[in-house]
């Protein structure tokens, strides 16, 4: 899944984040007690949103992920883990 205007609302316990995906719908990603979890709205008709809903709503980060607060995680670590990508939109 593509985020766009992907921003990290909180650094920790949990580390958060809020973006937009293809379509303009809000997702949600937090951090929190080894499980990194995705929020967005269920929507059969976007493909690529479906799939990620799919594959990352809950991911148990406990024995790939080494934080001994279980709650701290860097950006480039959350799109690494999930394989989401950061999206810049050119101005027009």
């Amino acid at each position: 899944m593509k985020l766009f205007n992907l921003r990290k609302t909180c650094e920790s316990n949990p580390a958060q984040w809020e973006a937009t995906n293809e379509v303009g719908e809000n997702v949600y990603i937090r951090y929190r007690f080894d499980r990194l979890t995705v929020h967005c709205p269920f929507n059969p008709n976007n493909e690529s949103n479906y799939q990620a809903f799919m594959d990352a709503q809950i991911l148990d980060m406990s024995q790939v992920h080494d934080d001994e607060y279980r709650g701290v995680m860097a950006t480039s670590e959350m799109l690494a883990l999930t394989g989401y990508e950061e999206e810049y939109r050119k101005e027009e």
